[in-house]
């Protein structure tokens, strides 16, 4: 066969084919591109930002956590006094580093420990009431519901 003649025999073929349809979702979805294009910039994600703002609002971040680290007098002193029991002589960055470390896991055990005990003796038997107290809700609300149904669909005379 003749490349001319392969040519207009696929190019025929090609036309007998129908047009494709575009998806139906694809309307939607460029209108909603369209209106978040409209949104102002400070409400889009913050990596969209123009590189002045970013720059701003990580300072005005840094400014924040520092104030904040002034202001509050333990954790300022948690993160520059050397911690109790550390051997002298052993004032190592990674030393100071690990006793810190310690000295937190042992204040976020402790906390652990009176979440459980709070849990156990106070919301259990809350938790207990509360269910139950859901429990006769619901089944008043479906005796009214019942009976309203009843009167609304003509069922009873009053």
């Amino acid at each position: 066969m003749h490349p001319d003649d392969l040519d207009s025999l696929v190019s025929r073929a090609l036309d007998e084919l129908p047009h494709p349809r575009a998806p139906h979702t694809l309307l939607p979805r460029v209108l909603e591109a369209a209106r978040l294009a409209r949104r102002p910039w400070y409400s889009r994600a913050w990596l969209t930002w123009p590189l002045y703002w970013q720059v701003a609002s990580v300072a005005l971040l840094g400014a924040v956590t520092a104030t904040v680290i002034a202001f509050l007098p333990g954790l300022g002193a948690l993160l520059t006094e050397v911690p109790a029991g550390l051997a002298p002589g052993a004032e190592t960055p990674a030393a100071l580093a690990m006793a810190r470390v310690t000295e937190v896991l042992g204040r976020v055990e402790a906390i652990g420990v009176v979440v459980r005990v709070l849990a156990r003796s106070v919301l259990a038997p809350m938790m207990t009431l509360g269910l139950l107290l859901v429990a006769l809700m619901c089944l008043s609300c479906a005796v009214y519901g019942a009976a309203l149904s009843r009167l609304a669909c003509g069922k009873v005379q009053p």
